[in-house]
């Protein structure tokens, strides 16, 4: 039987593919595509963070090593723009941009407020962020959650819903995230609910601010009440 074709990538020349000289210009990125230390080509994308970089070399590496042109494979990068509830943009109102988006492990909070960070430079970002699934609650995360956050400027977390038979001790505390991160340099409130949570933070928004939403659940609506809230405070 033939073997599998095995290849490595990343961010490094230690990988068989991986991403040279990234370099950020305004909204978009770009970097150099290379295979074995020969560079294939230049590669542009709209998606923010090196995670997103990384994840492309992987997608480009499996097309090359199938035989697709790279040429087809640069175009098909630059005009991706991202699945849905991945730094989608929701509306622009009164100034106001507000992005939605489905992380929620520490890992890809950080990594995606950095990307974040890196293409909107300009703005304020303040992050209302929601632990909501059984995974992204756990105890476990507690301590990793605490420095997840510190590319925002300014941070809401609503407390975590709780579901019948749920033990409190066995999930995140959101008043200890809260204190940490806010002594890590990033102001950051609890709420109980949404409700609160949209009337605390709208009367704070101002024009060149980026509001990010972030939850692997609906959030209770918390979206469509702040795009809401937002019209009304712009009449």
């Amino acid at each position: 039987a033939r073997g599998a074709m095995v290849f490595t990538y990343g961010l490094t020349p230690a990988n068989d593919f991986y991403a040279a000289d990234i370099v950020q210009q305004g909204e978009l990125q770009t970097f150099t595509l290379m295979r074995d230390g020969i560079a294939v080509g230049s590669l542009t994308t709209s998606l923010p963070g090196t995670y997103n970089v990384a994840n492309i070399v992987a997608v480009a590496a499996m097309a090359l090593t199938h035989g697709l042109p790279f040429e087809q494979i640069a175009a098909g990068v630059r005009s991706f723009v991202g699945m849905r509830r991945r730094q989608e943009v929701l509306a622009e109102i009164g100034g106001v941009l507000v992005l939605d988006d489905f992380a929620h492990h520490p890992t890809a909070v950080r990594e995606t407020l950095a990307g974040i960070r890196a293409k909107y430079a300009d703005k304020r970002i303040v992050l209302l962020f929601e632990p909501r699934s059984n995974s992204s609650r756990k105890k476990v995360f507690e301590q990793a959650y605490t420095a997840s956050f510190d590319a925002a400027d300014v941070a809401w977390i609503k407390i975590p819903p709780f579901r019948e038979g749920d033990d409190p001790a066995d999930f995140i505390d959101a008043a200890h995230v809260s204190q940490v991160v806010t002594d890590r340099g990033t102001p950051m409130r609890v709420v109980p609910d949404v409700a609160t949570l949209i009337a605390e933070v709208v009367p704070t928004l101002k024009e060149n601010d980026l509001v990010v939403l972030m939850s692997n659940g609906n959030f209770d609506g918390a979206a469509q009440l702040l795009i809401a809230a937002l019209k009304e405070k712009a009449v």
